[in-house]
């Protein structure tokens, strides 16, 4: 079964996602917050992380700074799911090369969930 790690500090948020990717046969994990999220990813294996950007103590530049550079975790697909669309932290995180970029605003939970596969199928 693929895991998905969710980093996101909006608790309903993460749950509509997690139930949404659950009914789709996942296993879904959450973190609220960038270092919870690394502290899993190191202990777990993870197929696929939805990064939340703006989060209190350690955001999701913070996380991706630490995944790529890490020799064993740096091909973990990662979705940025973020309201930032522009901005410092949307440049750092296209430095990073973090590609798949959707605003929450502007994005169904389908559309999310649709990403998802597309990125398994490209990765896995």
């Amino acid at each position: 079964m693929r895991r998905i790690l969710i980093i996101e500090d909006e608790p309903d948020l993460s749950k509509a996602i997690k139930i949404k990717l659950e009914k789709e046969g996942y296993a879904v994990d959450t973190a609220e917050d960038g270092k919870k999220g690394w502290e899993f990813v190191q202990g777990n294996n993870v197929d696929c992380i939805i990064l939340d950007v703006v989060m209190p103590r350690t955001d999701g530049v913070w996380f991706l700074q630490r995944l790529r550079s890490h020799p064993k975790k740096t091909k973990i697909p990662v979705i940025v799911f973020t309201n930032l669309s522009e901005g410092e932290k949307v440049s750092k995180i296209v430095a990073l090369g973090e590609y798949r970029l959707l605003v929450k605003a502007e994005t169904s939970l389908e559309t999310l969930v649709n990403t998802v596969k597309e990125v398994l199928r490209l990765y896995h």
